[in-house]
């Protein structure tokens, strides 16, 4: 039962690190997209 238990919060933990991963991947992309398209902007290209 604790081994069952103790499997369950590591599964937990690694689907909350991947989606954490992705939100960041996500966060980033966009960031990276609206500062390329200020750059874009500022620089008049």
């Amino acid at each position: 039962m604790h081994k069952t238990i103790c499997s369950r919060g590591i599964h937990n933990a690694w689907h909350y690190c991947y989606a954490l991963r992705f939100v960041f991947k996500v966060a980033c992309g966009s960031f990276c997209i609206a500062c390329s398209f200020l750059n874009g902007v500022l620089c008049g290209v």
